[in-house]
């Protein structure tokens, strides 16, 4: 479905090899035909997210989340447009800057909803909630970031975020 790229390594000494590195991740959200996100609760850590993971080497961003949505829920269907683009700081907890996208899984029928299979060594449960529960989520970051991609696919714009925040230039 998704085609990769040959890997290729620089030689020691390149240049690139100075240059800064960060941490890269992709996700999709889903919907009911209520209008409610799809959230999953990840086995290894607090708090709920929505489906997604870590982009590897030599991966697409899109590719990515459509990789991840099928390890961790079982769906094969194709994602929708990029929502949401955001820039996340070093912190104590992960100390290397990350950049994060999510692109719209669209609206999940009863027959998806009920054929969503859970990878049981990453998540733990998964629910549709409201954009009044994504808001009070805990971590507050991932609630910022799903509300923003919630408007995002309401206005058709994508939303550049940093830290789940609008740039205060915006």
């Amino acid at each position: 479905m998704f085609r990769r790229m040959t890997t290729i390594e620089p030689p020691d000494g390149h240049w690139s090899l100075r240059l800064p590195r960060k941490r890269e991740a992709s996700g999709a959200l889903f919907f009911d035909s209520a209008g409610r996100v799809l959230v999953v609760k990840p086995t290894y850590t607090d708090g709920w997210d929505y489906p997604g993971g870590v982009v590897d080497a030599n991966e697409a961003p899109y590719a990515a989340a459509a990789r991840e949505v099928k390890e961790e829920l079982g769906l094969t269907r194709p994602l929708g447009r990029l929502l949401v683009v955001d820039w996340e700081p070093r912190t104590e907890a992960i100390p290397i800057e990350g950049l994060m996208t999510v692109f719209d899984g669209g609206v999940l029928t009863p027959e998806e909803i009920a054929s969503i299979t859970l990878q049981e060594s990453e998540l733990g449960a998964f629910d549709f909630w409201s954009i009044r529960q994504v808001r009070e989520m805990r971590p507050a970051l991932y609630g910022r970031r799903i509300s923003a991609a919630m408007r995002a696919r309401k206005t058709g714009a994508v939303a550049y975020l940093e830290n789940g925040y609008p740039p205060v230039s915006f």
